[in-house]
C-alpha cells in the first residue's frame, strides 16, 4: 500500500489533465519523476495513481521498452473534471 498526499495526487491528476497523456518509466525505486512538471513527486507515487485510474478505465495503458504510455480516455476527462472542478468547456491539450 501507498500512501499518497492530496497535495501529490492533485498535481498528477492536473498534469495528466493538462497534457492528456503522460509517460512513466518503469522505476518504482526511483526518487523522483521523469517530467519537469511534476520532479518533486516520487515516481511509485505517479505510477500508483496512474495504474488506478487505469483500473477504472478512465485511462489506456501502453508498455514499451520500460516505459508506461498513459492516454486519456473520453471517460477519464470527464472524471477529471469533476475531480478538479473544472467548466466543461476546458479540454486538455492533445
Amino acid at each position: 500500500m501507498v500512501l499518497i498526499s492530496k497535495k501529490e495526487r492533485r498535481q498528477i491528476l492536473e498534469h495528466l489533465f493538462q497534457e492528456g497523456c503522460i509517460c512513466v518509466k518503469k522505476a518504482a525505486r526511483a526518487c523522483r519523476h521523469n517530467e519537469a512538471a511534476l520532479e518533486a513527486v516520487p515516481n511509485l507515487h505517479v505510477m500508483m495513481v496512474l495504474r488506478s485510474l487505469c483500473s477504472r478505465a478512465f485511462v489506456t495503458e501502453k508498455f514499451n521498452w520500460q516505459w508506461y504510455y498513459y492516454m486519456l480516455t473520453n471517460e477519464g476527462i470527464d472524471y477529471l473534471r469533476g475531480v478538479l472542478n473544472l467548466p466543461p468547456q476546458v479540454m486538455p491539450s492533445t
